[in-house]
């Protein structure tokens, strides 16, 4: 019994590298992009005092939002309560004859 020659370059590539060979090149491109911009994160000068303030009139207004939002909330159950009780005493009144 002959062995069959194997039909596979002399490189020998495994079965992901002859499917995706850019993978490698594709790491090699966006590891530099990657340094790079987490180094401008890291040098970004520190804000001035306006934009400071800027930043803590937004948190304050977004504080005031929730709890606007939390209010409505607390609103409408409220009505919802209310609404129920006039459907009732409605109901009992029609039973009672509306005298």
């Amino acid at each position: 019994m002959a062995l069959q020659p194997d039909n596979r370059n002399a490189t020998c590539l495994s079965e992901t590298e002859r499917f995706f060979p850019m993978k490698r090149i594709s790491f090699y491109a966006a590891f530099p992009l990657f340094v790079f911009l987490t180094g401008l994160r890291a040098q970004a000068p520190a804000p001035n005092p306006q934009e400071q303030q800027i930043l803590s009139m937004i948190k304050e207004v977004q504080a005031q939002q929730q709890a606007i939002a939390e209010n409505q909330a607390k609103i409408e159950a409220k009505l919802a309560t209310v609404s129920e009780s006039l459907r009732i005493a409605k109901i009992y009144s029609v039973r009672g004859g509306g005298k």
